[in-house]
């Protein structure tokens, strides 16, 4: 009889009823083959338990490979051990997270796993037991965070909760936003919504200066704030350049004063973030620290070409800027 044979009657508690010798006779010892298929944990442990022993592995360990009644313990560590297997199901204890028990005399998977064959103590986190041990209780995690105005810094807090900016949504105007001081910047309200929700739109800002030479025009539209030296702050907004427009970025840009109120001179220019991929909504964002002198900082939602490019047009959403603790 092969081996697989003769482990699924020792699942099936036959090899106990018929005697040790019913088959093979006691002259020949093929015990060995009894556990050649042994349990397999989604990871391995640091060692295995030692062979023809009721003792199980370390904390990490694979469970011991035992011809004794009971199958060596398993602890589960992070990542989970592996049950040993028995020629008579055994009693494995609990797998650690991610782990799964999978023969005779495993016990349970980690979270979202799955007892499989009998002799189980339960299921992990989430999992279902098929023979023996009862179910374990349904998971929750994973699930997206869903909110009004979104979590561009992904911390499970509403944006519209957290954010400093006035109007960071656009829902029906451009308000508390201020455009730079430059006749070739257009500011105004769009009905685009980055998120496609409906009584909401977006900020566009349209640089058509054009300049002589190489390099960069930058313009946009912003909203001054409180800001003390040595502070950090995250930024974030949603950006739409349009397609087939030639090159330029969207950006984050912010200018520090050393005055309240973003009067008297700027301190230090500061760029968090930028984007060039055009045609789709892109997520600007990034972080900053203020100098030592800083008493206030314009937050400017900025449309950056080259020089010569005739214009560059870029819808702005969602606007996100918050103290760093």
């Amino acid at each position: 009889m092969s081996p697989v044979r003769r482990q699924s009657l020792a699942w099936l508690g036959l090899g106990s009823l018929l005697g040790p010798c019913w088959l093979t006779g006691c002259a020949t010892d093929e015990r060995s083959l009894s556990f050649e298929y042994g349990a397999i944990g989604s990871a391995p442990g640091n060692q295995p338990g030692p062979k023809d022993s009721n003792e199980g592995g370390n904390a990490n360990g694979e469970g011991g490979v035992s011809s004794g009644s009971q199958a060596g313990d398993a602890t589960g560590g992070p990542v989970g051990g592996s049950g040993g297997s028995s020629s008579v199901a055994g009693s494995g204890t609990t797998g650690g997270d991610g782990g799964s028990a999978i023969v005779t005399g495993g016990s349970a998977s980690g979270n979202a796993g799955s007892g499989v064959i009998s002799g189980g103590t339960s299921a992990g986190i989430g999992g279902t037991t098929m023979v023996g041990g009862a179910a374990g209780s349904g998971g929750s995690g994973g699930e997206p965070f869903i909110s009004p105005c979104g979590d561009l810094n992904q911390n499970r807090v509403d944006d519209c909760e957290e954010t400093l900016v006035q109007n960071s949504r656009f829902d029906t105007a451009s308000s508390s936003w201020s455009a730079d001081a430059n006749p070739k910047l257009l500011q105004a309200w769009d009905g685009v919504d980055a998120r496609a929700q409906t009584g909401s739109g977006s900020l566009l800002v349209l640089n058509t200066n054009v300049v002589e030479g190489t390099g960069n025009t930058s313009l946009g539209s912003g909203q001054c704030l409180v800001a003390w030296g040595n502070q950090t702050f995250e930024f974030g907004a949603r950006a739409l350049m349009k397609a087939g427009q030639g090159g330029g970025k969207a950006a984050i840009n912010v200018l520090v004063f050393g005055q309240d109120a973003c009067s008297g001179d700027v301190i230090q220019g500061i760029t968090p973030s930028t984007v060039s991929v055009a045609g789709a909504w892109q997520v600007v964002s990034g972080a900053a620290r203020m100098p030592p002198a800083a008493r206030s900082m314009l937050v400017r939602l900025v449309a950056s070409k080259p020089f010569a490019q005739s214009s560059l047009e870029v819808l702005f959403d969602d606007v996100l800027v918050r103290e760093k603790k």
